[in-house]
């Protein structure tokens, strides 16, 4: 689906020879062979690198989500619904009605691109990156305690440090205006790779 980005890799495999054959795509959420499209996750890219003459090889793992088309796009078209309605009541003399109106649609404008504009959530082998509207966020393993459901909503993954005050991830979410219909299985594919680096 576009919007997310998934990698799989090995960390490492020993003493075996160099297979020089391209590798295969991996697979992606809902999909047979992780080739973008519906239901896919599409491949955002990979890093290796050969050491020791070939006999040590590492493969990068990242996993990187984006909010959705629908679920990034539904506030503004809201926004831009209720303007046009505020905008045809002035033209029919509804001005009390209109201010209103336009009003809620300025503020949740504002709210849009303060919290949610550019969200994504990036989880590789250095850590965690996180951007939530003008909030961003970087972890490295080290400084990361517990990522986990809000406790409070359920509808995002929060990061717990072990000194400071944990912080909401950008991507993936559910709720607002528009459901993300993976949101289930992509929160299981990221807490099992944290739990994988955490221990």
């Amino acid at each position: 689906m576009a919007g997310t980005g998934l990698v799989f890799g090995l960390r490492l495999a020993r003493n075996r020879e160099p297979d020089h054959r391209p590798p295969a795509h991996p697979r992606g959420i809902g999909g047979r062979h992780g080739r973008p499209g519906r239901g896919n996750v599409p491949l955002v890219g990979c890093r290796s690198a050969n050491v020791t003459s070939g006999k040590l090889v590492t493969l990068v793992t990242t996993l990187r989500f984006t909010l959705p088309p629908a679920q990034n796009w539904a506030p503004v078209i809201g926004a831009g619904v209720m303007l046009a309605v505020a905008g045809g009541a002035a033209a029919l003399g509804g001005v009390g009605f209109a201010i209103p109106v336009a009003l809620i649609a300025l503020i949740l404008l504002v709210v849009y691109f303060l919290v949610m504009f550019g969200s994504y959530g990036q989880f590789d082998e250095d850590g965690i990156r996180s951007r939530r509207g003008i909030f961003r966020n970087h972890l490295t393993w080290a400084e990361v305690r517990e990522v986990k459901l809000d406790p409070k909503s359920g509808q995002c993954l929060m990061a717990y440090k072990n000194h400071g005050r944990p912080f909401k991830i950008g991507a993936p979410v559910s709720g607002g205006f528009s459901q993300d219909p993976q949101y289930r299985a992509k929160v299981a594919q990221i807490l099992e790779f944290t739990r994988s680096h955490l221990g």
